[in-house]
């Protein structure tokens, strides 16, 4: 994910998913809740384009 580049604004930190994480029984470092965050939030966009796609009639595969 080295070239994925944040854009938006983000409302979750490292710092807070590292505590929500905690809460449940899992430590994780710095580096790895930024690792998470990254991968969420570009999942995440993704998920929206796609229902984006579906509903304009748009089907790229």
């Amino acid at each position: 994910m080295k070239n994925f580049r944040p854009t938006g604004k983000r409302t979750v930190t490292p710092q807070k998913a590292i505590k929500i994480l905690e809460q449940n029984g899992t430590t994780i470092s710095q580096t790895e809740a930024e690792l998470i965050l990254d991968f969420m939030y570009k999942f995440a966009n993704l998920s929206v384009k796609q229902v984006i796609n579906k509903a304009s009639g748009k089907n790229r595969q």
